[in-house]
């Protein structure tokens, strides 16, 4: 008797799953849920021998807790490259754990993670969240150390869903394509992505774009106004290498300013403002909330400023993923030099887009009080 699962998702992923299924013909597809509202209602959940779900990574958290109150069994989460590559899901009523997650049952999956190749930028955007613009050494991880960190997470962590390696520019690593391998060993059902500005697309030779198929990575590129001048050419290329990309919002006129020197805020507004708060950040063996309390120290240097924070953890000392996810999910105290709403209602929170040449100030990032 063929198992019967539920499938549950949306969009493209969800018609390339149930078609790869369909063709399959291992497992029995009880019904299709598309809309996340509407689970309580179907009664065929609570008796399925597994869920599939295919969403993208923002919806993953709330469709795995609606999925939970209503069946226990086996949940796998199929990410977008199955589908941008083209990759078997299921064989034989076995889903593929090289091209699809199993979610834990004692909440050792982590949503995000994202982490540094290279520090310095070609761009240097003022107010850079991440210092790139004032960043004077390119910092890219050993090799080794990048290897023992991944190894680790992989011990704390059932899945990582989404891994993003950035910068900085990340294509100013002339060994990127080793740490994509290291990663793909590691987490063999993870969504990697690169974030770039993909200026330095036309550059990279045939290995890179190689390694970036070999291991199922695609490129997220930040739309800054010199990478869309530059737009047609850069989707021609990724298109002719077969690379799938997208873009991470419109076009980036005008930057937010992040910072506040005090630590007197509500760290709960705060973050609730933040776009940062999910960006979990890995760097040389510590894991932040967010990327500024591992990389506020060039901010410090730069400006004689005194802004500390340990809110990050060793995950050589961490035992146990669930408790180090908890850990994550709080806020920090370093929240509190965020502009929470009474900070933002002072004005002038935004700076426009433009580039620096050693011409940055600490005005870029500080909001006034």
């Amino acid at each position: 008797m063929k198992r019967k699962v539920v499938l549950c998702g949306n969009g493209g992923l969800l018609r390339y799953v149930n078609e790869s299924l369909q063709k399959d013909g291992s497992v029995e597809v009880g019904c299709v849920m598309e809309d996340i509202n509407l689970l309580s209602e179907e009664k065929r959940l609570e008796t399925a021998e597994g869920i599939v779900l295919a969403v993208s990574w923002r919806e993953t958290e709330k469709w795995i807790a609606k999925i939970k109150e209503y069946n226990t069994g086996e949940i796998y989460r199929v990410p977008v490259h199955a589908m941008q590559y083209r990759l078997p899901i299921i064989r034989n009523g076995h889903f593929l754990p090289k091209h699809v997650a199993k979610v834990s049952g004692n909440d050792t999956d982590l949503l995000y993670l994202e982490t540094h190749v290279a520090d310095t930028c070609n761009l240097k955007c003022r107010g850079c969240m991440h210092f790139s613009n004032i960043a004077v050494k390119a910092n890219s991880p050993d090799l080794e150390d990048f290897d023992r960190d991944f190894a680790r997470l992989s011990h704390l962590f059932t899945n990582i869903f989404i891994i993003r390696l950035m910068g900085g520019e990340p294509l100013l690593n002339p060994r990127l394509k080793e740490y994509m391998r290291i990663v793909r060993h590691y987490f063999p059902a993870a969504e990697i992505r690169i974030v770039s500005n993909a200026l330095l697309v036309p550059r990279q030779e045939e290995d890179f774009w190689k390694a970036m198929r070999d291991n199922y990575v695609g490129m997220d590129i930040s739309p800054y106004p010199p990478t869309i001048q530059n737009i047609d050419e850069i989707r021609r290329i990724l298109d002719r290498e077969g690379v799938p990309y997208g873009s991470i919002g419109d076009t980036l006129q005008r930057f937010r300013k992040s910072l506040t020197l005090t630590p007197t805020h509500n760290p709960e507004e705060a973050v609730q403002i933040c776009q940062s708060s999910h960006c979990h950040f890995l760097r040389k063996g510590k894991i932040a909330k967010c990327p500024l309390p591992l990389l506020i120290t060039d901010f410090n240097q730069a400006y004689q400023c005194d802004i500390t924070s340990e809110d990050y953890y060793d995950i050589y000392e961490e035992q146990s993923g669930s408790e180090l996810r908890q850990k994550l999910e709080q806020y920090a105290d370093m929240c509190r030099y965020c502009p929470d709403k009474e900070a933002f209602s002072h004005g002038g929170t935004f700076i426009p887009w433009e580039r620096t040449n050693n011409n940055a100030y600490r005005e870029d990032w500080v909001v006034e009080e």
